[in-house]
């Protein structure tokens, strides 16, 4: 008969983690940000061909001629194109969607704080932070629209009908674009505001921002604390400061309240009768 009983120096269940509900937004970051961000009470936003997924921005283009022509027209080639479709006419358009979605610029957040591989990619491999934000009052900013992003095994479409679709109609359809990933990312659980700006920075309301979490790496706390505090000085806030833990017997991290990293060495200790004991 053997029987572990859990090691109290790394039984944290008495403290319990911190939880977030749905109203919350959490965006991971590089700390070498972190001064100027909570600074400046700025977000940064890009083009979606700027980022990391190299499908970002691709979509499939649906064609619709009104010529009068029958499926076996569509399927004689002249050239190596259709004979009744002017090519250069599609790549204007393609070349029409792609400056539109220049001209938008989009900030991602997750659902979720506690994903491992976001912390890896957008957080410097567990020694940045993320930041806490009540949702509904991230930007006042009316020109920024919000989505959900959907995840699919397909690309977006965007249709186009011959003497009928003007700019308008083309721009309408963008947030297919925008709110469409691969399935491979699906979990990120993001969240995405997005707007035509020239600007790569724009403001956050000083108190939407309820907390920042530290990596389960990150070593510069008197650092976080101090621009922490001043951020609290200069806003009249209460942002906290919280940590991604790593947990002791599972592949999960929880956040917790200023408390230390635990050791990578986690274990427990048992015992064994050994007349009972059988291998």
């Amino acid at each position: 008969m053997s029987k572990l009983i859990p090691n109290k120096v790394y039984d944290i269940t008495s403290v319990g983690p911190v939880e977030f509900d749905s109203k919350y937004l959490f965006q991971y970051s590089n700390f070498k940000y972190f001064e100027e961000t909570l600074k400046n009470h700025k977000l940064k936003f890009t083009s979606l061909n700027k980022f990391n997924d190299l499908y970002e921005s691709s979509y499939m283009l649906n064609y619709f001629t009104n010529k009068n022509k029958t499926y076996k027209d569509f399927s004689r080639l002249k050239d190596g194109g259709y004979e009744f479709i002017d090519e250069l006419q599609i790549q204007n358009i393609k070349e029409l969607i792609d400056n539109l979605l220049d001209d938008i610029k989009v900030t991602c957040f997750s659902e979720t704080p506690s994903e491992s591989l976001m912390w890896s990619h957008y957080a410097d491999k567990h020694k940045g932070i993320c930041y806490v934000f009540e949702k509904n009052k991230i930007f006042s900013n009316e020109d920024l629209d919000f989505c959900k992003v959907k995840y699919s095994s397909k690309l977006p479409e965007i249709d186009f009908y011959e003497g009928m679709t003007t700019r308008d109609l083309l721009k309408n359809q963008l947030i297919s674009i925008i709110e469409t990933k691969s399935n491979r990312w699906s979990y990120e659980n993001e969240v995405r505001f997005y707007g035509e700006t020239k600007d790569n920075l724009l403001e956050f309301e000083p108190k939407s921002l309820k907390a920042i979490i530290m990596g389960h790496r990150y070593t510069k706390i008197n650092e976080a604390t101090k621009y922490v505090d001043e951020y609290n000085n200069n806003h009249n806030t209460e942002v906290k400061l919280y940590r991604s833990v790593k947990s002791p017997d599972s592949f999960n991290l929880d956040v917790y309240e200023d408390y230390p990293v635990l050791s990578d060495n986690q274990f427990k200790v048992g015992y064994y009768d050994p007349k009972n004991y059988i291998i």
